[in-house]
């Protein structure tokens, strides 16, 4: 049995749409939800933004809530980490240090106003870690410093 050539193309080419509208629902999604994120940190209560949007209030808290409802010594910055980590579930099994590099590197992203985080951002990430970080250290070995990547990344990418 042979599967007929124009089928196949016309599966393939749907294929193709069907993971271009995929991928396009996902950044929304993230893009949404990091809106409502922002409201909420700009001091908009759960229950005022749920009316706004139209949404639950139990949503907006299942948004706006840290996913694993932990807190660490020092409430702040953990906190910070979670509210830019929120929704991202592939990153719940990272330690809490894993998770504040890739939220730097999300912050990172946002500094140049670049939508997706790429390597690049994680570099620059690692490469401001504390006196404690063996990534910064293997890079500060290598001559490779924040300011360094920063500018790299800028004139490259741009910002």
């Amino acid at each position: 049995m042979t599967l007929d050539k124009d089928a196949l193309g016309q599966a393939e080419v749907a294929r193709q749409r069907l993971l271009d509208v995929q991928h396009s629902a996902e950044v929304a999604r993230v893009d949404y939800h990091h809106t409502i994120r922002k409201l909420h940190a700009a001091g908009g209560s759960l229950r005022e933004i749920a009316e706004a949007l139209g949404l639950s209030h139990q949503r907006v808290h299942q948004i706006v809530e840290p996913v694993d409802g932990s807190t660490g010594a020092d409430p702040e910055p953990a906190h910070r980490v979670r509210r830019r980590m929120r929704g991202l579930a592939p990153f719940e099994r990272f330690t809490g240090d894993a998770r504040d590099v890739v939220a730097k590197a999300i912050d990172q992203a946002a500094a140049f106003g670049h939508r997706r985080v790429g390597t690049e951002h994680l570099a620059i990430s690692l490469a401001e870690g504390g006196p404690q970080s063996a990534a910064t250290a293997a890079l500060a070995k290598l001559g490779v410093t924040r300011e360094v990547l920063v500018a790299a990344v800028g004139e490259r990418l741009g910002s």
